[in-house]
């Protein structure tokens, strides 16, 4: 279950129309999603992402630490370097996602779904022991989706330089993945710019800068990329959503919920699976 969301205030109000669940707090669209998904596409728009959450991770033992706990391997990765982990229960189910991104040689940055920042907080806590690792709610800083860096999509705004850049290579299958589930058939990517909030609250946002909740989303579906705040319940395992092309890493050694993985990839096959129902909007008329 997730926690309550931290309340945000979009970046541009004029003609926004607010979501709804785990997006309520950032806009939809601002009256013309389809023309607004076109200018994401065409890589002139992004996306106001500022309800998910951030968690710093630092200290000498940050990235260490966080390859035992997660599902990930973040030992030796480069600086600037993405990727997206997983804690799993004892039973192998999915309880939290996240997205990371290594800010320098001590530190991560993790990016969440709104309302799952907490939970997560709290397992780290108490896996933390002798670890020399600090964890910091990043809530001075905001997210901008779009299909490259912010800063390339509007260089006119002056946006200051981003605190870090997440860009994942899906659907390539990372190294110790898996790929468990079709290739989407035109995938875009996505790409997550973080920035100082404030700053970019003091910038003249006009409606051609913007897209709406509505087109991340359905760029993020084609693209088959499961959400935590969407796609997983209780019941979930990786195997389910796709995770181990990209947030499992199955040869890295123990972590918790590995025997449940190992034994569904090698002997049998996921009880369900995460599908795409497309709906071409046509009209069967006689």
């Amino acid at each position: 279950m997730s926690d309550p969301v931290r309340d945000v205030r979009p970046l541009l109000r004029e003609g926004a129309v607010l979501g709804d669940g785990p997006d309520a707090a950032v806009p939809a669209h601002y009256g013309a999603p389809l023309r607004e998904q076109r200018h994401l596409l065409d890589g002139t728009a992004v996306v106001d992402l500022g309800h998910l959450e951030l968690l710093e991770v630092r200290g000498a033992d940050a990235r260490t630490w966080m390859t035992t706990v997660t599902t990930q391997a973040l030992s030796g990765t480069p600086v600037g370097s993405s990727s997206s982990l997983a804690v799993l229960s004892p039973q192998g189910r999915v309880e939290h996602l996240a997205s990371a991104v290594v800010l320098d040689e001590d530190a991560l940055l993790l990016v969440t779904d709104p309302g799952h920042r907490a939970g997560l907080r709290r397992y780290l806590e108490m896996m933390r022991f002798a670890a020399r690792v600090e964890l910091t709610d990043r809530d001075d800083l905001r997210v901008l989706g779009a299909l490259s860096p912010a800063g390339e999509v509007l260089p006119e705004l002056g946006l200051p330089a981003p605190v870090a850049v997440w860009a994942e290579p899906w659907p390539e299958v990372a190294p110790g993945g898996v790929a468990y589930g079709p290739d989407p058939e035109d995938p875009v990517g996505a790409v997550l710019t973080i920035l100082d909030g404030a700053a970019l609250e003091q910038l003249p946002w006009r409606r051609e800068h913007l897209a709406g909740m509505s087109s991340w989303e359905a760029l993020r579906i084609a693209d088959h990329r499961a959400r935590a705040a969407r796609e997983v319940d209780e019941r979930s395992i990786p195997h389910e959503l796709d995770l181990l092309r990209s947030t499992v890493h199955t040869t890295k050694g123990c972590y918790r919920g590995q025997e449940t993985v190992a034994k569904v990839l090698n002997l049998g096959q996921p009880p369900r699976r995460l599908v795409m129902l497309h709906l071409d909007g046509s009209q069967d008329v006689p």
